[in-house]
């Protein structure tokens, strides 16, 4: 009887050893699953950037070796002040690309610890910051009321605020006056942020996958950098959130932001 208690007791601890072996599995797999995930996304940005070194920097580039190439040659004067102007519109067109690309680096090294987020606050200092005049902010409602504050990152909140609001305006019909309407609420557990506007569209038939890749343009007569979306879907993904988009050409275009309250 001894030794038959015994054995019942060694295959108990036998059981639980390997129950407990079989968690540590899985969560070895979940976390190679997710470090794998995230390999083939910096992968993937990494092909990006080698993308824009190759052509976003070298036009720039090329043009200022062409023009300090003229300007060698050309006697001081009205030509040459020409040329001067050109010079320094390149270079600025250059210094504005290594700017952006600053700060795609410096995103995942800039997500501080969570803290309490008025939404309300941080939306007023992104309309202070946006280069939107007084007459199109008029056409901007907002709705807090549901959800006033999230556990959230505070610096990323404002930033896609501003991006969004930033993108609605650049990217405004010619043919009515910019309404812009955001909306917060929570929903299956998450702040759900709804940014609406009756812009310019976009054709999802065709661009979708591509709306948030970095330097992609849909509106060429639009004065964009396609940076301001991808930074906003970075900055999301980094909250451990989602966003999607609903658009159609010449009717405008909504950002459904999920992200965790």
């Amino acid at each position: 009887m001894a030794q038959s208690e015994e054995l019942v007791l060694n295959n108990r601890t036998i059981q639980d050893l390997n129950q407990h072996l079989e968690k540590k599995v899985d969560e070895n797999t979940t976390h190679l699953k997710k470090t794998n995930e995230e390999l083939i996304r910096s992968n993937n940005n990494l092909q990006q950037f080698s993308y824009v070194v190759s052509h976003n920097l070298r036009g720039p580039i090329a043009r200022l070796l062409g023009l300090t190439a003229i300007l060698k040659s050309l006697p001081p004067g009205e030509e040459q002040n020409k040329f001067v102007d050109l010079t320094h519109r390149s270079s600025t067109d250059l210094d504005q690309i290594v700017t952006d690309l600053s700060k795609i680096i410096n995103l995942k090294g800039s997500i501080n610890s969570f803290e309490p987020v008025n939404l309300k606050a941080e939306f007023e200092m992104a309309m202070q910051q946006n280069a939107m005049p007084e007459e199109y902010k008029n056409g901007v409602s907002v709705d807090f009321e549901t959800l006033p504050s999230i556990h959230s990152v505070k610096a990323f909140i404002q930033s896609i605020f501003y991006n969004l609001l930033n993108n609605a305006y650049k990217y405004r019909s010619p043919d009515r006056l910019l309404k812009i309407t955001i909306e917060v609420k929570s929903h299956n557990g998450m702040a759900e942020m709804t940014i609406s506007d009756n812009g310019l569209g976009i054709d999802l038939d065709k661009h979708r996958d591509a709306v948030f890749k970095l330097f992609k343009r849909f509106h060429l007569n639009a004065d964009g950098r396609g940076l301001g979306l991808y930074l906003v879907k970075e900055q999301v993904e980094a909250m451990g959130g989602t966003i999607d988009i609903r658009s159609q050409p010449d009717v405008g275009t909504t950002f459904i932001i999920r992200l965790p309250q």
